[in-house]
């Protein structure tokens, strides 16, 4: 069978297709004739299955960035096709059926063929050459490229792009069409754990990572053998990385959950289900210590033929030229490496820092042959491509190696080993070193990268995995391991010209034998004669000898530099020792001594609730109410404190801030003791686990450091309940709120319009539930308000927003008809807000002619967004959560009226006599007109919704809704349950007796408005 392809130019293609009969599909096309038709209307049913695959090879391999009109076509017959359940599964079923006879008849023929992607790593075109070295017809297929590399076999980039800009609700169905195609075209899949040929990823542990299900069980189905690889992020979880040692990849990752994995539970959840559908999981170097039981195959490899050792630079009297390429500094001890060049410059060591981050891979290679020592990384642990690329180049490397790590030919490894704490002595040796002993290290890189990091090197790794794991049939086994053999004689080959090379060469290096001769044989007397001859000796010669002199000293510097550099890396190894004995001393004693002190902190707890003398925490996420929290607490008879560690611009006014003393603890981190922060956060806690008896905290974090962005560390939740605390969360919106969920809610909603997806919520469902998993059997009672209810399940709906009635105080509005109708709006995160629909309203109301001018404000501490606020008439909330923010109420304290959407009732906590106008983001422009023609009464609003506050929001009124709660859950003793019922009665009576409807400016009680509310909404 022939495919001809007509191109623009009027050129015809013709191709050899060996889809051969595919009989179940074209059985399939004939039961859903209707269906296929579009697709097959120049054919029959009968050749559904046919035309659809080398339609699909068409446009995938000879049209490659060309998408034709037919490629639409065809996506648009699948997504008809999956529209149904039944048929979409009778369909993947089919062409399993036929992919599985197909890669048996290859396999009969030894015409294999094997896909390497999706993901667009550097190194995947080498990967897939390295293949096709074994013999098997190998193409690397990506979606998309970064800017490091474009070199890809086929780059799919152009028709997902249409996808997307035409019909982007069929972008799953492309997925699954290019799904399709490969599986009718190849039989092995190289695939990183991150992602597959399917969208969504992963939805097993991780939204991000991990290639779908139903993708992997399809290869099982279609007799694919499936080999996982990884490159990092896709494997590292948290815990785990933490527990490597004192450096390691976590210790400084700033933006925990977004760069990698993350979470060890999901991650663990990932590795399973893959390995389970795997021929097996392929891992190497650090990826071993999270995927026990993988094939250890190391995948670094380089083309030895593109990269090119360089010409050594000559350095003269110019500084040691060190390079570093940090895309993730923070990933690569950076900050280390600059603090050390810093040092030594300071110290007059002639060094220089070049930093090189944002370039293509082409770009990196030219500069890095410009550099004398090329450093990597210094706290993950093992090297990376870039190393093998600068080894390859010869160019020294300084890394940072875990000594337990499994490298190959470890004792031939030319890496010079640092750490953070040591590389400024390293990199002050290598300072004084010659180009000769860096040409050295640098020639021995170039042989250790052509033996273990080539393309040859692993194609023989791959043929002998292919021999061991595949199960293919003895004549191809024999072939394989023919090819492995037929390499590594390469790979010697290739070694012996390397060194040739160097021989060829060495007459330019000459001269240092010509020194040792010298020195061999210096003169035995200094007679007069000898004196004399030499005074006659020409400039020249004079030069000559104290240039000498001067390679001697250096020679005789070099070899102590050498030996130094030796020591600190067995020193290194032997304070390993060392330090892992004192590190279990240590947890000995800590274990020993745990228990004890977990009884203290329960008979404390015991004795204060007893003597009604109870104490509060309450901490530790800096949200604007912690401090209004705790004074709820103490008006109820408890002594509370608000404890964080940061604060935000909005305001840093807390009962106590122990900001600066993190700060030293983190600086302490830099020089001395990586784990100092931890350390510090431990002892806070443990002061504050003996001196409080109630902990409320956020669903986002605790004391301690936790697993990921969101949720409290398990090891803390433990600790307070073996201590007898109690334990309230709560939640204030990012630490709950799930996509899912709340595109559940309807429209408008906050997920709809959000720009980071994954980075600026919880988002994923599975991290929520992990998060609130932790506290059952833990936490007292689980709390959460207005939207927030949705995401967590069995909590109790409490308003535990409370204001300051005393610090702010209402004012008259400013007077209407004597300008512009002033709306004020404080959107911190406008995507959440619905900005985009008031500044729409606004500008449609000002281009007819109303008098109306929106005022906003943002990143601005809290005291000057309320007297923006004084300044104006109305206050704009949000528009799309369905839920007021703590902004409205601290506007309706001002006696402001409030704009806002609410999604329902339950939204609010008195909705007979709630006075926020709601308007959904289509209403708004009606509502704001009438507001600007006089109909709705601003004033009398403004009036209702101070007295609104002063009885549901203010300090007093939440203070009752806590004690309440206290008695429902808290379990205390008879005689404290007694006294704080009486203190509550105590200010129920006082929050009666109030005359909170009056208006603090003077004005009469609250009439109803009910026609108003209906007329805003």
């Amino acid at each position: 069978m022939t495919v001809v392809v007509h191109r623009a130019d009027g050129g015809v293609e013709r191709e050899w297709s060996d889809s051969g009969s595919l009989s179940r599909l074209n059985a399939f096309g004939v039961a859903h004739e209707k269906l296929v038709a579009p697709l097959c209307r120049q054919f029959d049913a009968a050749r559904f299955g046919n035309t659809l695959y080398e339609a699909l090879d068409t446009e995938f391999r000879l049209r490659a960035g060309r998408p034709s009109n037919q490629f639409i076509t065809v996506v648009d017959v699948l997504s008809g096709l999956f529209a149904n359940p039944v048929s979409e599964e009778a369909f993947w079923e089919a062409l399993a059926t036929d992919a599985a006879a197909l890669t048996n008849k290859r396999i009969a023929h030894f015409s294999l063929r094997s896909v390497w992607g999706v993901t667009p790593i550097v190194g995947l075109q080498e990967m897939a050459s390295a293949d096709r070295q074994c013999g098997v017809d190998a193409a690397s297929v990506v979606f998309g490229t970064y800017y490091t590399t474009s070199s890809f076999d086929l780059n799919l980039a152009t028709h997902q792009d249409q996808i997307l800009e035409k019909k982007p609700d069929l972008f799953e169905v492309f997925r699954k069409a290019t799904l399709a195609w490969a599986l009718l075209r190849f039989d092995i899949f190289n695939l990183y754990s991150d992602r597959g040929f399917m969208e969504p990823a992963g939805g097993y542990g991780s939204d991000r990572f991990g290639i779908p299900l139903k993708e992997m069980d399809l290869y099982a189905a279609a007799d694919k053998r499936f080999y996982p690889y990884v490159y990092g992020a896709d494997v590292r979880t948290r815990r785990a990385t933490l527990a490597q040692g004192q450096y390691n990849f976590c210790m400084h990752c700033p933006d925990v959950g977004v760069h990698c994995v993350c979470d060890d539970e999901a991650g663990r959840s990932i590795r399973t289900e893959i390995a389970k559908r795997a021929t097996v999981p392929i891992g190497a170097h650090l990826s071993m210590d999270y995927i026990p039981g993988a094939y250890n195959m190391y995948s670094l490899i380089v083309d030895t033929e593109v990269i090119k050792p360089r010409r050594t630079p000559v350095r003269d009297s110019r500084p040691l030229r060190i390079g570093h390429f940090p895309n993730h500094r923070f990933f690569k001890g950076t900050d280390y490496l600059e603090k050390a060049v810093q040092r030594l410059q300071q110290k007059g060591v002639e060094v220089e820092l070049v930093l090189i981050s944002g370039l293509s891979n082409s770009e990196v290679l030219k500069e890095m042959a410009k550099l004398d020592v090329l450093v990597d990384q210094l706290i993950g642990g093992s090297f990376g491509l870039t190393a093998v690329e600068g080894m390859a180049q010869s160019i020294p490397v300084v890394c940072y190696l875990r000594d337990d790590l499994d490298i190959l030919a470890r004792q031939d490894a030319p890496i010079i080993e640092a750490d953070p704490g040591s590389i400024e002595h390293v990199l002050q040796v290598l300072a004084v070193m010659d180009t000769k002993m860096l040409q050295d290290i640098g020639q021995r890189s170039r042989e250790y990268v052509l033996r273990h990091y080539s393309i040859l090197s692993f194609a023989a790794r791959l043929s002998r995995l292919y021999v061991e794991t595949a199960g293919f049939p003895a004549p191809i086994n024999n072939v394989l391991q023919g090819v492995a053999d037929l390499s590594e004689k390469s790979i010697e080959v290739h070694v012996a010209e390397w060194r040739g090379h160097l021989v060829e060469a060495a007459p330019d290096r000459a001269r240092p034998s010509t020194v040792a001769t010298v020195r061999s044989n210096p003169p035995d007397v200094a007679t007069p004669s000898r004196l004399r001859r030499i005074r006659r000796l020409p400039a020249n010669s004079i030069r000559f000898a104290l240039s000498l002199g001067r390679r001697v000293r250096a020679s005789v510097r070099h070899r102590q530099a050498e030996l130094r550099l030796s020591f600190i890396g067995a020193a290194r190894r032997s304070r390993s020792g060392v330090r892992s004995l004192l590190l279990r001393l240590i947890k000995y004693f800590l274990h020993a001594g745990m228990n004890l002190y977990c009884k203290v902190c329960k008979i404390e707890t015991m004795r204060r609730m007893t003597l009604g003398r109870a104490r509060t925490f309450w901490g530790t996420t800096p949200i604007l109410t912690l401090p209004l929290l705790a004074r709820s607490d103490r008006v109820l008879g408890f002594k509370s404190y608000s404890v964080v560690f940061n604060t935000y611009y909005v305001t840093n006014s807390f009962d106590v801030n122990l900001e600066k003393y993190e700060k030293i603890a983190f600086n302490l981190s830099e020089k001395y003791f990586s784990r100092s922060v931890l350390w510090f956060r431990k002892l806070v806690f443990f002061y504050y686990l003996l001196r409080f008896d109630v902990f409320h905290y956020f669903y986002d974090r605790g004391v301690l450091i936790g697993p990921g962005r969101f949720g409290i560390a398990v090891s803390e939740l433990e600790l307070l309940k073996r201590c007898g605390k109690r334990v309230y969360t709560y939640a204030y919106g990012a630490d709950v709120r799930t996509r899912d969920d709340t595109h559940q809610l309807g429209e408008p909603n906050l997920c709809m319009e959000c720009p980071k997806p994954g980075q600026l919520c919880i988002c994923s469902k599975d991290e929520l539930q992990s998060s609130l998993e932790r506290l059952d059997g833990v936490a007292t009672a689980k709390i959460a308000m207005g939207d927030m209810v949705a995401y967590v399940p069995d909590c109790h709906n409490l308003h535990y927003w409370p204001i300051d009635i005393d610090a702010i105080e209402s004012s008259p509005l400013p007077p209407l008809g004597k300008g512009p109708l002033r709306v004020a709006h404080a959107p911190n995160h406008p995507h959440f807000k619905g900005t985009r629909f008031l500044e729409a309203a606004i500008e449609r109301l000002q281009s007819e002619g109303y008098e109306i001018e929106l005022v906003c404000v943002q990143g601005v501490p809290n005291s000057e967004v309320i007297e923006l606020f004084r300044s104006c008439h109305l206050v704009a909330d949000q528009f799309i959560a369905g839920f007021h923010g703590y902004t409205a109420l601290e506007a309706m304290a001002l006696g402001r009226p409030v704009l806002c959407f609410l999604r329902g009732p339950d939204m609010m906590i008195d909705p007979d006599t709630c006075p926020i106008i709601n308007a959904t983001p289509q209403l708004i422009y009606s509502v704001l007109k009438d507001c600007v023609d006089g109909q709705i009464d601003l004033t009398g609003l403004g009036r209702a919704s101070r007295g609104y506050i002063e009885k549901h929001y203010s300090i007093e009124a939440v203070a009752v809704r806590f004690g309440h709660l206290y008695l429902e859950t808290a379990a205390l003793p008879k005689r404290y349950s007694r006294a704080l019922s009486r203190r509550l009665k105590a200010l129920e009576r006082d929050l009666d007796e109030r005359d909170i409807w009056q208006s603090p400016v003077g004005a009469g009680p609250v009439e109803d408005r009910s026609a108003e509310r209906q007329k805003g909404a």
